[in-house]
């Protein structure tokens, strides 16, 4: 994501749309083939991995415990659900999504921070209920 912030001037003014078409215009021959060839294979086969094992792996945990599921079938309604709205609506859903998520996702970092501003979870659930706390 950083990527796109540094070099996103350079590649409007070369008129590329990704890295790689950067890449391509900037180096030539088969050094370059087999860089962009490489990089690719290195995102495909490890970045993107390790990235959707990481999230699914995530999405596991916590639907284990509300859902009661098992791990491998939290992962399975995951997929499962992903799969569906990704057919249906195609990519412009996968986007909408990707910003709800990203909505969801600040939410939560947001509600973290008020809850150590408060004092922890603790503190919060005396306040709720009306009963004073003594700060140390």
């Amino acid at each position: 994501m950083l990527t796109v912030f540094f070099f996103a001037l350079l590649w409007r003014r070369s008129g590329v749309l990704t890295d790689m078409e950067f890449a391509e215009i900037r180096h030539s021959g088969k050094p370059s083939s087999f860089l962009r060839g490489f990089r690719a294979m290195y995102l495909v086969l490890v970045v993107n991995m390790l990235t959707v094992g990481w999230v699914n792996f995530a999405m596991a945990t916590i639907l284990r415990l509300p859902l009661g599921l098992g791990k491998l079938e939290a992962v399975f309604l995951c997929l499962g659900i992903t799969l569906v709205y990704s057919t249906v609506s195609g990519m412009s859903a996968v986007l909408w999504t990707d910003l709800v998520q990203f909505v969801l996702k600040m939410s939560m970092v947001l509600a973290h921070f008020a809850v150590h501003a408060v004092g922890g979870m603790q503190a919060l659930a005396d306040k709720v209920h009306g009963r004073r706390t003594t700060r140390p």
